[in-house]
């Protein structure tokens, strides 16, 4: 089901991402910073399969988000350090990328913000907005 997303998530950003599924991770999905065994930092996202619908469209928003702090290089050894003001404007620029990336494949907006609205209700009217059109 995620091959296409990826393989267009790709295309778009150009960053080639390890994804893991831990179907006891407690959030649909998680952006980190792995070290292999040589001290190197490699991207990965992990994905819990339970948490993600089946939906293309939501599925290839979740995704596109957590690409997007990778591409926005958010994912550092040092961001558990970040204030919440830095927090909140790192999840502003994954979204943002993951607007840029919804409208550019064509995924149903629609779809995406009843999801929102359904799972976050409190943050979904920034989110939709920058879903719709492309900033807050």
């Amino acid at each position: 089901m995620w091959t296409d997303i990826l393989n267009q998530l790709y295309e778009y950003s150009n960053l080639m991402i390890e994804i893991r599924e831990d179907p006891s991770l407690p959030i649909p999905a998680l952006s980190i910073l792995e070290t292999n065994m040589f001290g190197v930092h490699k991207p990965l996202v992990i994905l819990n399969p339970n948490l993600i619908p089946k939906d293309q469209s939501i599925a290839a928003h979740i995704m596109a988000h957590e690409y997007g702090h990778h591409f926005m290089e958010h994912v550092r050894t040092e961001s558990i350090n970040l204030s919440p003001r830095e927090r909140e404007r790192c999840e502003v620029e994954a979204d943002m990328f993951a607007s840029g990336f919804i409208s550019k494949y064509e995924y149903d907006k629609m779809t995406i913000i009843g999801f929102m609205e359904a799972h976050d209700p409190a943050g979904s009217e920034q989110r939709k907005r920058i879903l719709v059109n492309g900033a807050p």
